[in-house]
């Protein structure tokens, strides 16, 4: 999988439906690399209108 980066931000292959997207980030050689897990979801929240995926809205559970 290679990322790169433009203008707006970085530019990755397409992601299936249902697939996790997995990504390492390192601030530099020496630093410990942070891991960030995305369930990648390609349905649009109807709370805040961004992908599921980037949902801002608080879940259910934590709702009440």
């Amino acid at each position: 999988l290679e990322v790169t980066k433009d203008a707006k931000g970085f530019v990755l292959p397409i992601v299936k439906p249902g697939e996790w997207l997995i990504l390492r980030y390192k601030d530099n050689a020496d630093a410990k690399a942070v891991t960030a897990r995305f369930e990648y979801n390609t349905a649009t929240c109807d709370g805040c209108q961004a992908p599921e995926w980037l949902c801002k809205c608080k879940p259910d559970a934590e709702k009440k």
